[in-house]
């Protein structure tokens, strides 16, 4: 069991390494979630919930079905529709400090 944490948990950094590079994106949280071991030893992923945190700059919303299509493909044995994606955009806003002292 231990062996198959390990691999799970190499794959969910793979995932969050290729998502964080997408443009404008802040933060990437990916979970693979499997089901409690049943008689028949089947060990495919019963879930995949994925957070991505990002600039609002980027409607990131219109590439929700890429980034399904992209997980679906890199994760074997996942129902497509047991992906889940929440998208956040980031409300942080920035005032540079020149900027900031010129209004004093």
């Amino acid at each position: 069991m231990q062996e198959k944490d390990k691999i799970v948990y190499i794959k969910e950094q793979h995932l969050e390494s290729m998502l964080i590079h997408m443009e404008e994106v802040i933060r990437v949280d990916v979970n693979i979630a499997f089901a409690a071991p049943s008689n028949d030893k089947s060990i495919n992923p019963s879930s995949v919930s994925i957070f991505i945190k990002y600039f609002p700059e980027i409607n990131l919303e219109i590439y929700q079905s890429q980034i399904k299509n992209l997980i679906y493909d890199a994760i074997s044995g996942i129902d497509y529709s047991q992906i889940r994606i929440l998208m956040q955009p980031n409300n942080f806003q920035f005032t540079p400090k020149n900027i900031a002292e010129a209004d004093n």
